[in-house]
């Protein structure tokens, strides 16, 4: 008996083929795809939820649709854990059977129950985003407080008395000032000053922290009242000249501000071709004549919506919104200030803790993230109140780049130049150390702190590790057509064991070496001593009680690694890791003991021989390039 079909028939029969191929198949619209796309879908909407339910909270407001909202992500979840074998729930989880994986994918293909899902988080989504738009246009929700300001102000003002302290010392003691530190903090205080008003970066301040220092407290007052105490509605004149926009008024304008500063008014609004320039007399003792015209943008007030600037995950309980950090006294610990009120997140961190971020390949999600591959210590306190004290693996989510790279900077004391993208590194010892990694550049922040390179070695055992680039030879091997760079290890030079040899052990100490030990302990000077203590690659093989030996690496080093053959991912990588290798390598110091400077005029009082040593680093800085200044306290929108 034939077999009759209609064409109807073998219409749908194709059809089902081609639904089961791209199911198991279509590079963009496989079930594993689809799945993967949904849990994502699944992991955003929650976040959001919560970071907008905390929101609501602080003015005592709750969503109207939250039952709704909740019920489908629920609904959504369990239709995710019910095909967990084509997509895990964890991406460490054990991968199930071939035939279970071919089951559920199959079972997916005809399911119905994801159309009517689309359809409700749809809707849903609608909701959300109508009842957002709301809370915006009312605004003022999550503001800055008066309580943040006072703070920032106090710390200006303690800043303020440490410089003026120190100043009087140094004058009466006869020696430079040691305010380096203090006019960095200054900055990056004044900054986070500036975004709690919700100046936008276009207007923060281009004057130093040492120009600040030199005003008066008044001017930093005057600056953040005439920048708070306005609406969100009303454009606002800023005064004093501490934030001055980048482009100088027309000659035209410039004329008017004249004569209007000599009139005496305190302010004048001069026009100039359909625009408009606000002007504030000057606190220096010049003329107005004489002193330079800036023009003044207007401003707005305080932001609607606090802007955060990461998010950090704790346990199952969800994603904690994070404002600015802050490391107290330089010390283990990172300090976070949240968008709620009063909640303070406390992160103990060990002093050779390195963060970590992923591969650009392998970041899916598109979102900036930095791990901490260990469990540290972190602290969430409520108003002075402990509500969480766990030992766990900190992630963090940042919302700019430029943030993520300032708080890797903070957390390890230097200057993070740049992330590389790399696809394998080799070395003598092993076929491969590690695979789809990144290697950090990194710049010391003061002049005795050299360049360095790391990366995480992800074969085992697991390690992060750091070399000085001063380790390396200065020429290196390039690969253009495979974007690929062979790194050696310098070698010291072998010379012939005489009492006259630098090399020798038993020479006598030079003129400059019997005027530096003289009076002082060992290990006095920090640049006798290892460069830093956070390397995971640890110094101490090499005998470090000899400047001349630390511009070569360890023995050990060396004998286990050899070289370093290093794959990038693509091709601009690969450009500018050898053009900044280059620039760091030549900006190698010669050794300490060959600078004939640093020997002049050395007091016997180890004090005084310490300061004025530190001197000379700062009249004669040891890198050729000196270390960009960091901002502490980054924001941008999430």
């Amino acid at each position: 008996m034939a077999i009759q079909t209609s064409i109807t028939e073998i219409i749908k029969a194709f059809e089902i083929a081609k639904r089961l191929y791209d199911s198991f198949a279509d590079e963009f619209d496989s079930a594993e795809n689809r799945l993967q796309e949904l849990r994502e879908t699944f992991d955003f909407l929650s976040d959001t939820f919560k970071d907008y339910n905390a929101l609501l909270e602080q003015s005592g407001r709750t969503y109207p649709a939250q039952e709704s909202l909740l019920r489908k992500l629920k609904e959504l979840e369990s239709f995710l854990k019910t095909y967990s074998a084509v997509v895990p729930e964890q991406r460490n989880q054990s991968i199930h059977s071939r035939a279970r994986r071919v089951w559920q994918t199959a079972r997916f293909t005809f399911s119905g129950h994801l159309m009517g899902l689309n359809d409700g988080l749809k809707m849903e989504l609608q909701k959300l985003t109508a009842s957002m738009v709301q809370l915006a246009l009312r605004g003022n929700v999550s503001a800055s407080d008066n309580n943040t300001i006072k703070e920032s102000m106090s710390n200006l003002r303690r800043l303020k008395n440490r410089y003026e302290r120190e100043m009087s010392q140094a004058a009466i003691q006869g020696r430079q000032p040691n305010v380096r530190t203090i006019e960095h903090n200054v900055e990056e205080t004044m900054k986070q000053l500036c975004h709690d008003v919700g100046l936008s970066e276009s207007y923060l301040p281009v004057v130093s922290g040492r120009e600040l220092l030199k005003s008066s407290s008044q001017t930093w007052s005057r600056a953040v009242i005439n920048s708070y105490q306005t609406t969100s509605h009303d454009p606002l004149r800023l005064d004093p000249d501490i934030f001055p926009r980048r482009r100088a008024l027309t000659s035209e304008s410039r004329v008017e501000t004249l004569s209007s500063i000599a009139s005496g008014s305190d302010y004048s609004v001069s026009h100039a071709g359909g625009s408009t320039a606000h002007t504030t007399p000057f606190i220096s003792g010049r003329p107005p004549s004489e002193a330079p015209q800036l023009e003044y943008a207007p401003l707005i007030g305080s932001p609607a919506l606090m802007r955060g600037t990461a998010r950090i995950s704790v346990e199952k309980s969800g994603a904690l919104s994070l404002h600015h950090w802050s490391l107290p006294d330089r010390g283990p610990l990172v300090q976070w200030t949240c968008q709620k009120e009063g909640m303070i997140v406390e992160h103990w961190i060990s002093s050779d803790s390195f963060p970590y971020i992923n591969h650009s390949s392998l970041n899916l999600d598109g979102l900036l993230t930095v791990e901490f591959l260990q469990p540290y210590r972190i602290v969430i306190k409520n108003h002075g109140k402990i509500t969480k004290d766990r030992t766990l693996k900190a992630k963090y989510f940042f919302t700019d780049s430029g943030d993520r790279d300032r708080f890797q900077s903070d957390v390890r004391g230097k200057d993070l130049e740049q992330n590389f993208d790399i696809s394998t590194v080799e070395c003598n010892a092993s076929s491969k150390l590690t695979a789809n990694e990144t290697l950090a550049l990194w710049h010391g922040r003061y002049d005795d702190k050299p360049c360095s390179i790391s990366f995480f070695i992800n074969t085992n055992p697991q390690r992060h590790v750091e070399f000085l680039v001063r380790w390396f030879q200065s020429k290196i091997d390039t690969d253009p057509p495979n974007q690929g760079v062979v790194l050696r290890f310098a070698r010291p030079r072998r010379r012939s064991r005489t009492p006259k040899s630098p090399s020798s052990p038993g020479r006598k100490p030079s003129f400059f070496s019997r005027k530096l030990s003289f009076g002082l302990p060992d290990n006095h000077f920090p640049l006798t001593q290892s460069h830093s203590h956070r390397y995971s690659v640890s110094t101490s093989g090499s005998n470090q009680s000899n400047p001349d030996e630390q511009m070569y690496a360890p023995q050990e080093h060396i004998k286990e690694y050899g070289q370093f053959k290093i794959k990038f991912s693509n091709e601009k990588d690969f450009d500018h890791f050898v053009r900044k290798f280059k620039e760091a390598h030549d900006g190698l110091p010669k050794p300490l003991s060959r600078s004939p400077s640093i020997s002049a005029s050395i007091s016997t009082s180890p004090q005084a021989l310490d300061s004025i040593f530190r001197q000379e680093l700062d009249g004669h800085p040891i890198e050729a390039r000196p270390p960009d200044p960091v901002e502490l306290y980054g924001e941008s929108s999430f």
